[in-house]
This record gives structure tokens, sequence and C-alpha cells, in this order.
């Protein structure tokens, strides 16, 4: 069973407009509202496969019972830590005419100390008989930066491999502990290296600092619409996207997770796994809410995919 923690769910938001641009005023073709936060995103996936999984994360309020709710309804295994604090709202605005996405995150609930120690307890507990621990998504206010950190060694305590997403502080933190995976995208990896820009070269040159300075034994760097690039047994693999008319890219890397664990531990190949994680996540870009990917996309995406592979 997979185990995914996303502590900062909220909901999604989506907005239809026209032409959208700033200092004008819309009147939005449409309004959806669901769950969202990138454990959802995940979890969503992990049902179309038939996986079994168990998702967990802070609630809290009128918008947590929203959330709770529709979970429900979509029947997504969820595990709610309650919380004193209202769960956020992520709008995502959808330009129909020119194609772009415009994400609006609030940053989350306040958690109090008690709170975090709650679910820490209950951390514990959840992650008993899990193949692997999926830690995602941005914090909720006042949760410390290092969580992520302390989640991962009592993963390893219990002998349980963790793929970290996450970003900032928190991922630098995160990666010092050592997970098994992690899958930073390029601007993630801008703030490691405190670069405003970043080549095919430097992403190379990073991910064998990933292997030899912590011990990752897979790291994955996610590039948007150029694709994805991995490491295993001496070898770095790079898979390239195929080009697609984009309606709505929120979700993507999360939904490359979940494709990614999925094949990996169906086939334990490497290869195989990269390029069904880049069709699942090229999938998610051709369909309007986050997680619904089609197995007749992901179908088409996979044989479109191109596989290099390179010496380590």
């Amino acid at each position: 069973m997979f185990g995914i923690v996303n502590l900062n769910l909220g909901i999604e938001k989506i907005i239809l407009v026209d032409r959208f641009t700033v200092n004008e005023v819309f009147r939005p073709k449409k309004v959806i509202l669901l769950p969202g936060g990138k454990g959802v995103n995940i979890a969503r996936v992990f049902k179309l496969f038939g996986d079994k999984y168990e998702l967990i994360g802070f609630l809290g309020g009128d918008t947590g019972e929203f959330i709770k709710k529709e979970l429900e309804n979509e029947k997504i295994n969820f595990i709610p830590i309650k919380i004193d604090a209202e769960s956020r709202i992520c709008n995502v605005i959808i330009d129909t005419i020119n194609h772009t996405n415009t994400v609006i995150n609030e940053k989350g609930p306040k958690i109090s100390k008690n709170e975090v120690n709650r679910f820490i307890k209950r951390y514990e507990n959840f992650i008993v008989n899990k193949k692997i621990v999926i830690l995602t998504g941005s914090l909720p206010l006042n949760v410390p930066d290092d969580i992520y950190a302390i989640l991962i060694e009592i993963a390893k305590g219990k002998n349980i491999p963790v793929f970290l997403d996450t970003s900032g502080n928190p991922l630098i933190k995160g990666i010092k502990s050592a997970p098994m995976m992690i899958k930073p995208n390029t601007n993630e990896l801008k703030f490691i290296l405190n670069k405003k820009t970043i080549t095919i070269t430097d992403i190379k040159n990073i991910i064998k600092r990933f292997v030899k300075e912590y011990c990752i034994k897979i790291p994955i760097i996610t590039m948007g619409k150029n694709g994805a690039i991995t490491y295993s047994d001496k070898k770095i693999y790079i898979a390239k996207s195929p080009e697609i008319k984009v309606i709505n890219a929120v979700g993507s890397g999360d939904t490359f997770i979940a494709g990614f664990l999925h094949k990996l531990f169906e086939t334990n190949d490497i290869k195989e796994a990269l390029r069904f994680g880049v069709a699942c996540g090229t999938a998610n870009a051709l369909t309007l809410i986050p997680g619904y990917i089609k197995k007749s996309d992901i179908k088409k995406q996979f044989l479109n995919i191109e596989i290099k592979q390179e010496l380590y």
C-alpha cells in the first residue's frame, strides 16, 4: 500500500475566462470547486490504476468540511487530522483563448504545536505496512520547516522508503535526511543552486551530488514540457515529453509521481517507470481537472516518448 502525506490540503477553485489580463473585470465562463493538493492528485491516479493507498493531512473549518465530503464522494481513501484553523483555497485561472494558467495559492492555515505533535503520533502508525511513503506539498503556517526531515527519519527507522516532493527550505532539509527518492522541478533546483537559470549540465551535475553526497538512490528532476531526467544503476535516463496543446498543467508533477511509482513497483524497471510517469504527467496537462487523467491519453503519450540513456 502507498502512503501519501499532504499536510496543506485545500479547495482547488478553477476559473475559466477568456483573454485573462491584469487590471480588468471578468465574468467567468465556468467555476469548478474540488479538493486540491498534490497528494489528492496522486491519490486520484492511484485510484485509477487500482493501487491500494491512503492519504493523510490536516483539515479545518468549513473549507475542510467541503474537502472531506468531496473526497468521500470521489471515494478517495483519506484520513483527516482535524485542526482549529480554516483550510486554504487555491485559485487556478485558465485563459481558454490564450491557453495560459495563472495559479494563486494561499499559504495555508496556522497549525498549533499540539496539532503538529498529534499528527506525528498518528504518522507513526500510518506508515506501518506501507511499501513507500510519499511526502508531498508545501507546509501550512507554523509547521517547522524540518518536519519532512523528521518524518523521513521516522520512516527510515521502520525501514520504509520515502519519496519527497516539496520546495524551499523543507526540501533542502529533507534532502539531508536522505530519502530514497526526490522529485524537484527546475524552479526548485534554481532555489537550491541559487541560480536564475539552469542548464541540462547543471541538472546532471546536481543529480550526481544527490547520489554521492546525500545517498539518494533515485533522484528525479521534472522539466515541464521538456520531460524528466533520473538516475539508476550508474546510468542517467532522459525522457522527452511529446508536444501537446496544454489545457491545465496544474498537477502534472503529481500525476508523474503516481505513474512513476505505479510502474516502478509493477515492473522494477526505472526506464519504463520514467516513460510511464512522463506519459501520465502529459496526459494530465490535457485535462481540466488535476489528476483526472484518461488511460487512453496515457497510452497514446507513452508511445510518443523518447528515452535517452547515458553512462553516469
